[in-house]
This record gives C-alpha cells, structure tokens and sequence, in this order.
C-alpha cells in the first residue's frame, strides 16, 4: 500500500467517513493542486488530460463498488474451496 493510500486508510478508520469517499476526494485535491502548481509555472494547464481527470474520480468509485461485493466475493471464494 503506498503512503497516502495508507493515509487515507488511518483517517477512514478514525473518522468513520468511507474510504472511497476520501479517495475520491484526495484525488481530486491532488489533481487541483498539479492544475494550480502547473498554472503558475507555465502560465497554462500541462500534463492533466481527460484519462487523469476520470482516473480521479473512477478509482475511488471502484473502490466503493468493489467494498460493497466483498461478502459476495468471500461467498464465492469459500463455494469454489
């Protein structure tokens, strides 16, 4: 697990508040601050496209779907032993 990852992973278990949830957020932010930082350096948005962009919001999305089938998979890994 990396860093924030794990990060994230220690705030959802503290706060309560869904990890996808959070992942969505920190990658928003990550993604605001990359558009910031490039904006003031070269006076235009670089290295931000439209598959960074739907990565940010996807992966946390995915996280919360695959959170939600987990008995579903621990169901069927017990029926396939």
């Amino acid at each position: 697990m990396l860093s924030p990852d794990a990060m994230l992973t220690v705030i959802s278990k503290k706060s309560g508040i869904e990890y996808g949830k959070l992942k969505i957020a920190m990658d928003i932010v990550l993604v605001g601050t990359s558009a910031v930082g490039g904006w003031i350096f070269w006076h235009k948005i670089v290295y931000i496209g439209l598959g960074t962009l739907a990565a940010a919001i996807l992966v946390g999305n995915f996280v919360r779907l695959f959170k939600r089938i987990q008995p579903l998979n621990k169901a069927l890994a017990a029926f396939l032993r």
